[in-house]
């Protein structure tokens, strides 16, 4: 399977979060881990930033995307502002559960939302 099959499966799977041009597959190499980042936001993510995500919504249904599409992959909680830079400098591969405003798209993909947060 290809980046391009991968990437597809992906967002036809779950568009939850935002995802980057950067290859997810390398010939027949070991898979590198799909990264996701997000800052702390129970009850979607819980855990300390600077850590892995221990639990929430959001994981649960990624852990079962991945898990579908046999991809290995972690989330990592850091601060707002470091999961952009990250994700703009291609150190991660996605940001989960964000909003899409046309800043945010001059360095990345959105896919459809599944869920809408209504405040």
């Amino acid at each position: 399977m290809n980046t391009f099959e991968t990437m597809v499966r992906l967002l036809l799977l779950c568009p939850a979060f935002v995802l980057l041009a950067s290859p997810v597959l390398a010939g027949e190499q070991p898979l590198k881990p799909f990264l996701l980042v997000k800052d702390p936001w129970p009850p979607y993510t819980v855990g300390e930033s600077g850590s892995i995500v221990e639990k929430g919504l959001i994981v649960e249904v990624l852990t079962e995307l991945f898990r579908r599409v046999d991809l290995p992959f972690r989330m990592e909680l850091c601060p707002w502002k470091r999961c952009v830079y990250m994700v703009q400098t291609q150190k991660a591969d996605a940001l989960m559960l964000t909003v899409k405003t046309a800043e945010r798209e001059k360095f990345a993909y959105f896919a459809k939302p599944f869920f809408v947060n209504k405040i």
